[in-house]
């Protein structure tokens, strides 16, 4: 029977990858070191914020000009990142990000009310 016990230390546990970290800045705007994209923001040091998957790919910004806390989201970047745009650079309130029938509103939606209107 002790034949197939498990004997790999790693059994039972979930490896994470690059794909499952998002970036996180402090409040002045710093980069601070990725973290779990599942941790809550009570897991968060204080004040920082994430702003979306963490990557190692060597692009550079979104869109050329614009960088920093104030440049649109990517349009597939986390319904967290487009929501957090959308009220500190857009003026959104707590109420402009939900539907009629007060649910939030999907990240698709978010871009389409607060994002660069397409074709232009």
């Amino acid at each position: 029977m002790a034949d197939n016990e498990q004997t790999n230390e790693n059994a039972g546990q979930f490896l994470l990858k690059e794909k499952d970290f998002v970036k996180v800045v402090d409040a002045e705007g710093n980069d601070l070191p990725p973290v779990p994209k599942h941790w809550g923001a009570d897991q968060l040091p204080a004040g920082a914020e994430k702003k979306g998957r963490a990557s190692s790919s060597g692009r550079s910004g979104q869109s050329g000009s614009q960088s920093g806390a104030d440049a649109e989201p990517a349009g597939n970047a986390s319904r967290e990142d487009w929501a957090t745009y959308a009220e500190k650079v857009k003026g959104a309130k707590p109420e402009d990000l939900l539907d009629a029938d007060g649910k939030d509103l999907g990240r698709d939606e978010l871009r389409e009310k607060f994002g660069t209107p397409s074709g232009s």
